[in-house]
């Protein structure tokens, strides 16, 4: 048989992936559940809702400003930019432009484990979490 499909851990950071989480552990605390039945919910979390954004999600995001730092460790790259212009693509004419003094991007190679083709990325607007992929511009300077 095929080894099993691994799929990245950074959406359970999200609101509805902390959500699942606590509601887990609730059930467990309650002996509705045990540990390994929370473990599967969670894989198959972590399948479904890469799964869903990259097959669901068709809207860009643009980026410009200024990358403060960067990151990569195991394929999974992390940007920190500091005041910058967000801006949704897709959403029809006179998209809006959103200033952000901070933005942490996590972006993934898609290709990796079984993630799916291209590339995921997670993106971090001041604490909130959703799917999006980026295009940074401006000035930058990075360090590793």
């Amino acid at each position: 048989p095929p080894p099993p499909m691994a799929f990245y851990l950074h959406y359970r950071v999200s609101t509805v992936g902390q959500l699942l989480d606590e509601t887990l552990e609730d059930l467990v605390a309650n002996e509705q559940l045990t540990e390994s039945q929370k473990d599967v919910v969670l894989l198959q979390f972590d399948k479904a809702i890469a799964t869903a954004l990259s097959s669901w999600v068709k809207n860009r995001a643009s980026l410009k400003g200024q990358l403060d730092h960067y990151r990569n460790c195991d394929n999974v790259w992390t940007f920190f930019t500091e005041n910058s212009v967000l801006k949704l693509e897709g959403t029809g004419a006179g998209a809006p432009e959103e200033y952000c003094k901070k933005i942490k991007i996590i972006a993934c190679d898609g290709r990796h484990q079984g993630g799916g083709a291209g590339a995921a990325a997670a993106m971090g607007v001041a604490g909130a979490a959703g799917g999006a992929a980026a295009e940074g511009g401006g000035k930058t300077r990075g360090r590793k």
